[in-house]
């Protein structure tokens, strides 16, 4: 069904103010209460501002230059601009209108976390353009273009947990917690005065590291392939703004640690692939990234450089609330997504679980360099992460296979003969090192992020 309002419609009707007017910097089309009006249009005359006129769409495009117009998107509780094209816009409303929040200060009603404009949309497993997608960023300056030369690894928070799915355990907060609507429980018992999320420079881990977590960081005017999305029907998200104000930890401390507010922090996990790229020097903050180990779960908070995007992989376990600034995220509200609230206490009696993110130097001996810990230590810290390393070793470029080897060959014996028949790369390591030994490697591999 169409949701353009006929031509005979007044301005009045249409819910245009009547002291309206549409200049050469205005839009070309309203949306109100996700109604697109491109058929009719007050414009005020030049000579006579008081003096109102109806113009028809064609007569209207005459009048004003070429430039891309802004198309104002409505809720019924907030306004974002665009410039995707009107009938993207009509086809997508619903879901484009679902991405829109605006949370406020619960006392000043000061906004928090408010969208604040609507880019388009971008098709996991197909190739995507950040630059192309939000044109310029916002200000202009120096662009980090490499890795420091020294990459580190970070020390994880470890953290025993239970995650209650909404259908298990419902958690309670303000009507506006998550764009995915109710939440379930991140259950962490009695003890932690504070959980404290460790945060680093996603550029100042190796690559390898990230991939651990399911993630990647890709300079914005690259195109990359967004990796699939695990349920067929999510064939494509929406790439919103959104704008934080939590320099001071306003959002985390009067809203989303508030009961009426977002009721706690919360993490989640959805079938589909996620893009966060920050569109100013000042943005600040980390995405949590989480994976479950054994019977605990480990976290790190990611900070992105200006200049590139944190891509993440379909169910990776994350979380957005201590972000500081404008950020262009790729989402689509769905009932598949698992959002949970970190909840101290037991069953009945469940309360807000006090969080921080807080930067730490990390190891400052390089990533090679973890192999002089103690060795049962090492084992216990990167035992998880070289197995997906070396799983992902064969699939990589010959370079990048060239330079995995070396790391390999670094390790501890016992380290690398736990890994050798993860991949033929780690083999040859082991072979290179300490003889030839006749083992079958891995049928399979897992899939490298990117691919």
């Amino acid at each position: 069904m169409s949701h353009d309002l006929p031509l005979d419609v007044s301005p009045a009707q249409a819910g245009i103010h009547p002291f309206a007017s549409i200049n050469k910097t205005q839009s070309i089309f309203i949306v109100l209460n996700g109604f697109l009006i491109n058929s009719y249009y007050t414009v005020a005359t030049s000579n006579s501002p008081s003096v109102l006129m109806s113009v028809r769409e064609q007569d209207l495009k005459q009048m004003l230059s070429s430039e891309p117009k802004e198309t104002m998107i409505c809720s019924d509780h907030l306004c974002v601009p665009s410039t995707v094209d009107s009938q993207t816009i009509k086809e997508h409303m619903p879901s484009i209108l679902s991405t829109f929040v605006d949370r406020k200060d619960l006392n000043t009603k000061e906004p928090l976390m408010t969208a604040t404009r609507y880019y388009g949309t971008v098709e996991p497993g197909h190739e995507v353009s950040m630059s192309r997608l939000i044109g310029k960023l916002k200000h202009t300056g120096t662009v980090c273009t490499s890795s420091p030369s020294e990459q580190v690894i970070p020390q994880e928070l470890k953290l025993p947990a239970q995650w209650y799915p909404r259908d298990l355990e419902q958690g309670t907060s303000g009507r506006d917690a998550s764009v995915f609507g109710t939440l379930g429980v991140f259950a962490v018992g009695n003890g932690h005065a504070s959980v404290d999320f460790p945060l680093v420079n996603a550029l100042s881990v190796p690559p390898q590291f990230l991939q651990t977590y399911g993630a990647a960081v890709i300079p914005v005017e690259a195109t990359f392939r967004l990796p699939k999305s695990k349920e067929k029907s999510l064939t494509k998200l929406h790439v919103t703004e959104y704008t934080w104000k939590n320099n001071t930890n306003q959002y985390i401390n009067n809203y989303v640690l508030q009961q009426q507010g977002g009721g706690g922090l919360f993490i989640e996990t959805h079938p589909f692939p996620h893009i966060f790229t920050p569109l100013s020097p000042g943005c600040s903050g980390g995405v949590i990234l989480g994976r479950k180990v054994d019977d605990h779960y480990r976290f790190v908070a990611f900070q992105i450089s200006y200049g590139y995007s944190l891509v993440i992989k379909s169910n990776v376990i994350h979380g957005d609330s201590f972000l500081h600034g404008s950020y262009a995220i790729a989402l689509y509200e769905t009932d598949l997504a698992d959002s949970v609230l970190i909840k101290a206490g037991e069953p009945g009696a469940r309360t807000i679980q006090p969080v921080r993110q807080v930067s730490v130097a990390a190891n400052r001996s390089s990533f090679f360099a973890q192999v002089n810990l103690n060795q049962r230590t090492a084992a216990l810290l990167l035992k998880q992460n070289l197995k997906w390393i070396a799983q992902a070793a064969d699939d990589e470029p010959v370079e990048k296979r060239r330079e995995l080897k070396g790391f390999f060959k670094q390790l501890p014996r016992e380290l690398l003969s736990g890994i050798r028949h993860e991949s033929d790369v780690a083999q040859r390591a082991y072979d290179e090192c300490y003889g030839l030994v006749c083992v079958k490697s891995a049928s399979q591999t897992q899939e490298v992020f990117n691919r």
